[in-house]
């Protein structure tokens, strides 16, 4: 919801870097769906490694929505 409604704010100045934030957001979640895909075909051999790369996936979303709400 918070990301909807930075995305419907009027544009202004920091609209540009506010545009860029959510860019990053969104692909940054797409990320994770695809990674979180990954990890529920994982087998034993490949699951520690797609877990990692959810974990890092997750942190990225994180860190890319606090630079879209701030």
């Amino acid at each position: 919801a918070k990301v909807a409604d930075l995305k419907a704010k009027v544009p202004d100045a920091a609209s540009k870097d506010r545009d860029a934030a959510i860019k990053d957001y969104d692909e940054a979640r797409a990320d994770l769906k695809a990674r979180l895909a990954d990890l529920g075909n994982a087998t034993a051999d490949t699951w520690a490694d797609a877990k990692a790369k959810v974990a890092a996936a997750w942190t990225r979303v994180k860190a890319a929505y606090d630079k879209a709400s701030s």
